[in-house]
């Protein structure tokens, strides 16, 4: 923010304002695009929410008023992370049962990872780019790399002729009482 602070005159707490909105929208439309990826598929879903995020992030390399920042950032990424979020985990709860929690973990480690790699990467794209052309840059890879992405996900395995966890589904009437576990 120091960077876009300078180069705009707009102070850290105006800029802090669409970054709020942003995580405010993002949070809050979990619970529709958890319904459209029920309904749609996540394939779908991630589609649209990787050109809305990717779309969102490049156009802050466009921004020159405050209020631009506000509907890219707190409107448009913000919605396309949720769709790119939510869809993720809704898969990954379908392929596995018996290591379900492991299986979350994973996928949600990817986030945080994020945020312990794209910091020095932001600030060396900044360094060569400016601001502007980092931005823009994340916006176009992200894009990129979440609606490729998408279009390698499978929403249940048994599309694949699989099952969750690998493994073949458990008869119920075979099962004992000491097969079921909570």
């Amino acid at each position: 923010m120091p960077f876009i602070s300078a180069d705009t005159g707009w102070n850290r707490g105006s800029l802090s304002l669409p970054y709020s909105l942003y995580v405010f929208v993002y949070s809050a439309l979990g619970f529709m695009t958890g319904r459209l990826t029920d309904r749609l598929g996540p394939r779908m879903v991630l589609t649209v929410g990787g050109c809305l995020l990717g779309s969102g992030v490049l156009l802050m390399s466009r921004v020159h008023a405050l209020w631009h920042v506000y509907l890219v950032l707190g409107l448009i990424a913000a919605c396309g992370m949720s769709a790119a979020y939510v869809p993720c985990n809704a898969t990954v709860v379908r392929w596995f049962t018996r290591k379900r929690g492991t299986a979350l973990s994973i996928t949600s480690s990817g986030a945080s990872f994020g945020m312990f790699v794209f910091p020095p990467f932001t600030t060396a794209l900044i360094a060569a780019y400016g601001w502007r052309g980092a931005y823009f840059v994340l916006g176009a890879a992200g894009a990129i790399g979440i609606v490729v992405s998408a279009l390698f996900i499978v929403r249940d395995p048994e599309k694949m002729g699989l099952h969750p966890d690998g493994q073949p589904p458990l008869e119920l009437s075979s099962r004992s009482a000491t097969d079921i576990t909570f």
